[in-house]
């Protein structure tokens, strides 16, 4: 336990010894350095009503879930994951994509949100590719998505699903199998979005997850902490407070890999929790982790949560909190 305790600090002098710069040596290890505004841009829920879902599935650890997250967890049958494409894709379809669509009524939905139209932020009809198994990834109970693909700022993105209570979001693919059909999808991302213009979708919008620039990531020499960043020093906890940012952020918890406390001071490697190893996704189980976390309202970062990345890469806060550490990859 003694060596648990002490092996943060340790790695911590020799990770600062080196330089920012990937280093490439026989194991492949790669330092990372990301600020806290800077979350990835791949991660997204269909409907508000999963935040709920997600909180109590990242933050559960006895399986029990609240009834509520099993009621609209995501089967698997009925999933289609469709995204905008280029005119000349092959397996273009038409859709209507609509943010916040409500449930398929028993007698279907009306006509007209099947007709072109377009409302900045909530409205979009074009043509859409449905995305293979391989290219996303779907938590089905805590209704996360992650896109493992590179999709354009100005595309949208939509879903059509159905939920173990036997709601229906959407019309795809399995019930117009014509091609010139038009689907009715469930939009999760619009185009260019902005808090200001898109309020609903900016929510669906997940801000609490951080991509590594290591993906097949494995937990052999892994090492991840949270600092404050004051003058040229990184420190582990910020001015008058005694508590690690690794742990008040929820990041470590328990000991080792287990699903034990009390927290041991290295991160919690926990696949599909805290880390989505395929794609280097660290997740953090709080939706606004350093405003809600942070007690100090001095050092909150509201703006990661309320404004656009570059205005939020702006503020005074920007350089207060950094995520570094290294990985190496399995190939």
């Amino acid at each position: 336990m003694k060596f648990i305790k002490i092996l943060p600090f340790f790695v911590l002098v020799l990770f600062f010894g080196c330089s920012d710069s990937p280093i490439t040596n026989n194991s492949q290890q790669i330092n990372f350095s990301i600020f806290a505004w800077d979350y990835s841009e791949h991660h997204y829920i269909p409907d508000t009503l999963y935040k709920s879902s997600f909180l109590d599935y990242y933050n559960n650890t006895s399986g029990i879930f609240q009834p509520s997250t099993l009621d609209n967890s995501i089967i698997d049958s009925l999933v289609e994951i469709w995204v905008q494409t280029i005119l000349t894709h092959n397996g273009k379809r038409p859709a209507s994509a609509i943010l916040m669509l409500s449930e398929k009524p028993s007698n279907g939905y009306p006509d007209s949100l099947f007709k072109p139209g377009l409302i900045s932020g909530t409205q979009f009809f074009g043509f859409y590719r449905k995305l293979e198994p391989g290219e996303y990834i779907l938590n089905r109970i805590a209704g996360l998505i992650t896109l493992r693909i590179e999709l354009p700022e100005k595309f949208t993105a939509g879903i059509v699903y159905k939920t173990k209570n036997n709601k229906q979001y959407g019309v795809g693919s399995q019930d117009l199998p014509m091609y010139n059909d038009t689907m009715l999808l469930k939009m999760f991302k619009v185009g260019n979005m902005s808090p200001e213009v898109s309020p609903i979708a900016w929510e669906l919008k997940m801000k609490n997850i951080y991509r590594l620039p290591v993906s097949e990531v494995i937990n052999d020499s892994f090492f991840l902490d949270i600092y404050y960043k004051e003058s040229d020093n990184y420190l582990r906890t910020y001015p008058g407070s005694g508590i690690p940012l690794l742990q008040m952020l929820q990041l470590d918890k328990y000991v080792g890999n287990t699903r034990l406390p009390p927290p041991d001071g290295i991160f919690d490697f926990l696949n599909g929790y805290t880390i989505i190893p395929i794609t280097g996704d660290i997740i953090c189980p709080s939706l606004y982790p350093f405003r809600d976390k942070i007690p100090d309202v001095n050092y909150k970062f509201e703006e990661i949560y309320t404004q656009g990345k570059n205005a939020a890469a702006s503020s005074p806060k920007a350089q207060y909190y950094h995520i570094r550490g290294f990985a190496k990859s399995s190939y």
